[in-house]
């Protein structure tokens, strides 16, 4: 669950306890200070009287032992304990009267009905005339104060049982209002990742004439445009890329009869092949990215043993670095299957090798380390040159297109800015992802990270 679904589940289910207690508090608050009037409420008047009544009339016909039985249904009924006193004051029936009760009824003789507090409970008695003529006094034991009751087993069950309902109709409530919201948070992150295609207002969910299915209709229609642009833009590239092909075949040609005529020693030949060549990998650089970028779809063909893959691109680089008097070393591997293309992983790998060895100075030493990350599922490949490094502000530009550094790393020692924005491609097709930072003693590390199905084994030599 998302952090902004538990934000509003617990608002919604702070709310309705709420106002729960509210309620509860607010009944306890103003109801009537209870009495013994209140507490007779409980059974209500007539009940009172009703069973005085018929204890009376029970004594005078049956004596005092069929008495018990009322005055026990009595107190089971209502919870409230009763006795029954004769016209001479004296007890008739029921359990041990309490500390006060023959003064109480003595009164209740005297003036109807009587009452006393103690501990808690109230007293309360009743004058009772028979048919016979003869008063008796019923005599019963009740709460002082109702919100005691509150506190019973079976209400606090029936408040748990209301929050609990709060908490599911809450959980429903909030579960259909963030549904949209991570539907189109999933649809962004995979149009983040290279899937343009993807357009979220045919989803079920989002079929509710409110404005979040207006916001669906938005996304989709920000998508297509988006869409249309790159491609666009792809194609605008990969077709001026084709076309400069042409003239620079042309002029090609034309610097091979040069030659032939003038021979190799015109220094204006030599420089205009530079050039031609330079151009040539311009133009190939950026056939490889509009491709790259052309297919969002992760390259996924066949699976590619990483490992071996690693010492096949350092065995090739160490022969280039050798010859400038730099080294190439893999200071750990590990065995790893990566499913892409082997052309494009390596394509990736290669550029990040010998773009760090084109940056370490003479006698400088480029480390390749492998390992998998067993909690992830992931391999990481790093990449450590001892060249200068990079300024901070540029690390987060240095995968761009045509991005070049300003210091140590520009126009002049190579490259033209395209070769770590197809490795970036290139990782992103694999479902990987690539970062550079400035190592702690000097030069750029560079990050490559796979999801692969690991081996493990022990380091390779």
């Amino acid at each position: 669950m998302g952090r902004l679904f538990l934000r509003i589940f617990l608002w919604f289910w702070f709310a309705s306890t709420s106002l729960l207690v509210v309620l509860i508090v607010g009944f306890l608050i103003f109801q009537p200070e209870p009495d013994a009037v209140a507490s007779w409420r409980i059974v209500g008047r007539g009940s009172i009287g009703a069973v005085g009544s018929l204890a009376v009339n029970t004594y005078e016909r049956e004596g005092p032992a069929p008495v018990s039985g009322v005055l026990e249904d009595f107190s089971r009924d209502s919870g409230l304990r009763a006795w029954l006193y004769g016209p001479d004051s004296k007890l008739l029936s029921g359990p041990a009267a309490p500390e006060g009760a023959q003064d109480l009824v003595l009164k209740a003789f005297e003036k109807d009905e009587a009452e006393s507090r103690s501990g808690g409970m109230i007293l309360v008695a009743r004058r009772i005339r028979s048919s016979s003529g003869k008063d008796y006094v019923m005599l019963w034991q009740a709460p002082a104060r109702l919100g005691r009751r509150i506190l019973t087993t079976r209400f606090s069950l029936r408040i748990v049982s209301l929050i609990l309902t709060g908490g599911l109709v809450c959980w429903w409530l909030t579960w259909y209002i963030t549904r949209p919201i991570r539907t189109l948070r999933e649809a962004a992150q995979r149009f983040s990742k290279g899937d343009l295609a993807v357009r979220v207002a045919n989803n079920r969910e989002l079929h509710r004439g409110d404005e979040l299915s207006d916001l669906a209709g938005d996304f989709d229609e920000m998508a297509a445009r988006i869409e249309a642009l790159i491609k666009s833009q792809q194609q605008l590239m990969a077709d001026i890329s084709h076309e400069l092909r042409s003239p620079l075949a042309r002029l090609s040609l034309a610097l091979d009869l040069a030659r032939r005529r003038l021979g190799d020693g015109v220094p204006e030949h030599q420089r205009i092949d530079r050039e031609v060549q330079r151009l040539n990998d311009l133009i190939e650089q950026l056939l490889t990215l509009a491709r790259l970028q052309g297919h969002p779809v992760n390259a996924r063909s066949r699976p590619v043993d990483l490992g071996n893959l690693i010492y096949e691109i350092a065995a090739d680089a160490r022969f280039e670095a050798e010859s400038k008097h730099k080294r190439v070393v893999v200071s750990q591997a590990c065995d790893a299957i990566v499913h892409g293309s082997q052309a494009l992983l390596r394509s990736a790998i290669e550029n990040v090798v010998r773009n760090a060895v084109r940056h370490s100075p003479e006698n400088g030493e480029v480390t390749i380390n492998m390992q998998s990350v067993q909690d992830t599922g992931r391999v990481v490949i790093t990449v450590c040159d001892q060249g200068a490094g990079v300024p901070p502000p540029a690390l987060e530009r240095l995968f761009d297109p045509f991005f070049r550094v300003e210091e140590g790393r520009d126009r002049d020692s190579g490259g033209v800015g395209l070769g770590l924005a197809i490795v970036r491609q290139a990782a992103l097709l694999h479902g990987g992802s690539v970062t550079a930072q400035n190592g702690t003693g000097g030069g750029l590390v560079v990050r490559l990270e796979f999801p692969t199905e690991m081996t493990p084994s022990a380091p390779k030599a």
